[in-house]
């Protein structure tokens, strides 16, 4: 927050020196009713002439008939610059501070454009914490102007605003200690004492550990005190208090004198009153702060002077009030409230101006958001007909890869069997070759046999010719069946010398043999060798391929 410089408040004081009676009563009669038609800065000049009282107040010893409110001159930036710069809110704390000073320091008009100033550029940025504050200040000055129920109303709105950040979690209980306070002092003005006292009880709720709030609570309970007429309890108090604020805040000095002077004259004890009061007064000329409370302090010394019996002082103290309000304070004359009325009336209508063209970007906003609604809802429907229309080309896609599937496995299913029926075929075929070589090669060998036994007695070149033709027939009959062989078995010699390669021709033939499960008298009989030498053969396959002897030779060649 920018510093601030405050000039200092001009007060013209006349001295008086003795009373007339009879020109004060035709003055004071004059005054009042030209404080009613909005004339009292004149005719506060006039009551100056004709009256001359005497007096010996330590403090403002004479009456206050003009003043030039201060003008505050900031030193660091001002808020129309923070504003030009985009320091909204900067700008916003600066016009809440130096409208509370001008309220401190009795310029009321200005501080109240400056809330509300304050006020219009929170609303624009939603910044509802100094919204809250806005409204406190503009209480504040409508209760100064004895608009009651307007300043309850503003006061209601900032603590309902800060109660709702408190309850998000954005704003510290303890600043409603800010809210509470003024609440109860409204209350107390009102003589509410019940409703008062239920606010400071709040504020004991939220109070944090400032020792000075805690303090100023206290002198509010003990002016409730007051009212209920506990004096000697609320003097104890106030007392406390008064060691505090002496340290702390001698400014307060100004209402706690005040305070004291109300429970002292309640209680009786005029002396002590009067010397609070003029307490009182003299802090406020010191320090130039609740400068408000002056008039009044007049108004309760003129009462107390009445009570004392001394109404020459009574009068005095009387004139002094009346002329503070009309031309210092001026908050309470009917041509200022009169003022405040067209200032309330220029605020309304700008509020509506402000409304109708927050209502006219509301609008817009609200058409854009409905075309963009409308653009965001095509695209969802598109992205969505894309998304279904993806799943659904892929389901299919994928449906017909699965039937391709399966209809490939069927397919080669039915080719695999249909390979094993022919291979089945073949091998039977084969076998049934085989078998008829070997019953030719019986029918041969028995032949041969008797072709030798006939060959002792013919021609013995041809019985050996014919016997060597045998020989090649045979010899063709098995190439015959190794060609049928190697088509139903088709790469099984190449297996076998690849994972085998010292295997010769013979062992190659064997494997055929047991490859089509042929007995070893079968195979005797094929090769035209004896039993014994086919189970010799047998065993030879066996070592050449490493076999223990509870592995299989068929199932093993069988395997391969």
């Amino acid at each position: 927050m920018p510093s601030t410089k405050a000039q200092t408040v001009n007060l013209t004081f006349v001295p008086i020196h003795k009373i007339d009676w009879q020109k004060t009563l035709i003055a004071l009669v004059f005054y009042a009713l030209c404080t009613n038609l909005g004339l009292a800065p004149v005719v506060a000049q006039d009551i100056r002439a004709v009256t001359h009282i005497s007096t010996d107040f330590p403090a403002l010893d004479s009456i206050i008939f003009s003043i030039q409110h201060e003008f505050i001159e900031e030193t660091d930036v001002t808020w129309e610059e923070k504003l030009s710069n985009g320091d909204t809110l900067g700008a916003i704390e600066n016009l809440n501070a130096v409208s509370l000073l001008y309220c401190s320091r009795i310029n009321f008009q200005q501080s109240y454009d400056g809330y509300w100033k304050a006020l219009l550029l929170a609303d624009g940025i939603r910044d509802e914490a100094s919204k809250a504050k806005s409204y406190n200040g503009l209480a504040i000055l409508y209760s100064l102007y004895e608009r009651r129920d307007e300043a309850l109303k503003y006061y209601l709105k900032a603590l309902n605003i800060n109660k709702k950040l408190v309850a998000d979690g954005t704003l510290a209980p303890t600043l409603l200690l800010n809210n509470y306070r003024p609440l109860a002092i409204h209350y107390r003005y009102d003589l509410n004492v019940t409703t008062a006292r239920a606010y400071l009880d709040s504020c004991r709720m939220v109070l944090g550990p400032n020792k000075l709030d805690s303090t100023l609570l206290e002198a509010e309970y003990a002016y409730l005190l007051i009212q209920e007429e506990k004096y000697t309890e609320a003097e104890q108090t106030l007392l406390q208090v008064e060691k505090v604020v002496k340290k702390d805040l001698p400014s307060y000095l100004v209402v706690l004198y005040t305070l004291m002077g109300d429970l002292y004259m309640g209680d009786g004890r005029y002396e002590e009153s009067e010397k609070s009061y003029q307490n009182a007064l003299r802090n406020a000329n010191d320090y130039k702060r609740h400068l408000n409370y002056v008039p009044d302090v007049y108004e309760k010394l003129s009462e107390l002077y009445l009570k004392m019996d001394k109404p020459t002082r009574a009068y005095e103290s009387l004139i002094r009030a009346n002329a503070i309000n009309t031309s210092l304070y001026s908050s309470r004359s009917p041509n200022n409230k009169y003022l405040l009325e067209i200032k309330d009336d220029f605020r309304i209508e700008k509020e509506k101006q402000e409304k109708l063209a927050s209502e006219q970007r509301l609008a817009l906003l609200e058409r854009e958001d409905r075309i963009w609604l409308l653009k965001f809802t095509i695209l969802a429907v598109t992205l969505v007909f894309l998304i279904a229309t993806g799943f659904l080309l892929f389901r299919y896609i994928q449906s017909r890869h699965k039937a391709e599937k399966a209809m490939l496995e069927q397919k080669q299913k039915l080719e695999n069997q249909k390979a094993q029926e022919i291979l089945s075929l073949k091998n039977k075929e084969l076998t049934g070759s085989a078998v008829r070589l070997i019953e030719k090669d019986e029918l041969l060998s028995e032949l041969k046999a008797g072709l030798k036994e006939l060959s002792k007695k013919p021609d013995t070149r041809e019985i050996n010719k014919l016997v060597k033709t045998i020989n090649l027939n045979a010899t063709d009959n098995w190439k015959e069946f190794e060609s049928r062989f190697i088509d139903v078995n088709e790469g099984f010699y190449e297996r076998l010398k690849e994972r085998f390669p010292s295997l010769n021709q013979y062992d190659l033939k064997i494997c055929a043999l047991l490859k089509l499960n042929f007995t070893g008298k079968e195979m005797a009989r094929l090769l035209g060798i004896s039993a014994e030498s086919a189970h010799t053969s047998r065993y030879r396959l066996r070592k050449k391929f490493g076999l223990e002897r509870e592995v299989s030779l068929v199932d093993f060649i069988d395997s391969i």
